[in-house]
């Protein structure tokens, strides 16, 4: 696996699985403002630096979705005979 690197003080450092969490972009969160933006926060994989601490970013991170627009927060993995069932799902304009 690739290592990331700080660019503050240059420590490279492995992206241990452990220390991962999820990062989004500053937007407003509340008032019209929010409800007027139709767009969803840009998420990001990202770690810390263990020297310095400063916040280092991975990857953009895509949400994962079903037929229906929720969001799953455990996806099932895509090996997994669950993962076929479409049962009550719109499929490719069909109803």
């Amino acid at each position: 696996m690739k290592n990331l690197t700080c660019e503050v003080c240059g420590t490279e450092f492995p992206p241990e699985k452990d220390r991962r969490y999820i990062a989004r972009d500053g937007q407003v969160t509340g008032g019209i403002a929010a409800a007027l933006t139709l767009s969803e926060p840009t998420l990001y994989d990202a770690f810390n630096c263990p020297k310095c601490g400063c916040q280092v970013i991975a990857q953009e991170r895509k949400r994962v979705a079903d037929f229906n627009g929720s969001v799953y927060k455990n996806p099932t993995p895509p090996e997994s005979p669950e993962k076929n069932n479409t049962e009550g799902a719109i499929i490719h304009g069909e109803r």
